[in-house]
């Protein structure tokens, strides 16, 4: 009977930890990154990244950054085939993804040139071949955090009151959608949860995070300088408790 009772008390615990390593179904995407701001940020980085690659010389000047961005255009591009709504390039997301895997992942110029035409035909419509796109690990989390740390201290100077504010809102909303999409798809890397009973609190921080980004984002829309503070402090916290909480790598 005692050997009864533990087995149960066991296969509760199991079961509890199993649920809580659940990954929580998401919000609709259009609630955190609509998908005509994605689009646009999808053509602006792969514009970014035909310039970083356009010769072998502008590719070792900037092969650093050519892996950054083609880690944070994977982010985007599987939020926007994920997409509660309907756009160009949705259907081109696999492929987009598939391209930008490959030139994140290049170590010659070779390699990087041919990634980015394979992009390239993908942000044209021409391609649309690429995995089963689905929230996972898709992206290199340390990549994605510093396009964090890069992203937010654009939106600190430009989200303070004055000329600026306006001036650069649509930019620095575009910015904070980043932020968000980047959130969503770190939610679903965990492998920095070393205790399973933490799970929880990864994947709150994480929506905490996406959440703020895209309440910030509205913010600067609707031009709003007090709400875009606001959000961007409750932002800025949970990042900070997450680093407190789990050791996450920025160096990979």
């Amino acid at each position: 009977m005692r050997n009864g009772s533990y087995l149960a008390a066991a296969l509760i615990v199991l079961a509890s930890m199993a649920h809580a390593s659940e990954l929580p179904a998401p919000p609709p995407v259009s609630s955190f990154a609509p998908a005509a701001t994605l689009v646009k940020l999808i053509e602006q980085y792969a514009g970014q990244l035909h310039e970083a690659t356009a010769s072998e010389q502008a590719y070792a000047d900037g092969q650093s950054k050519v892996k950054k961005e083609a880690h944070t255009l994977v982010a985007l591009a599987l939020c926007l085939g994920l997409s509660d709504e309907e756009a160009p390039l949705k259907k081109s997301a696999p492929a987009i993804v598939a391209a930008a895997k490959q030139l994140s992942q290049a170590t010659d110029y070779a390699t990087a040139q041919a990634a980015e035409q394979a992009l390239a035909a993908a942000v044209a419509g021409k391609a649309t071949d690429g995995p089963e796109l689905k929230w996972e690990p898709a992206a290199s989390m340390g990549q994605l955090m510093k396009q964090v740390t890069f992203i937010n201290a654009r939106l600190k100077r430009g989200a303070r009151p004055g000329p600026r504010f306006e001036k650069q809102a649509d930019d620095n909303a575009a910015y904070a959608t980043t932020l968000a999409a980047i959130a969503q798809v770190v939610l679903a890397d965990t492998h920095e949860v070393k205790d399973p009973s933490q799970m929880d609190h990864w994947y709150q921080l994480n929506a905490d995070m996406r959440d703020s980004a895209a309440a910030a984002a509205q913010a600067l829309t609707q031009r709003d300088a007090e709400a875009t503070h606001a959000a961007l402090v409750k932002m800025e916290k949970s990042c900070s408790q997450c680093h407190q909480s789990f050791r996450v790598e920025v160096l990979e």
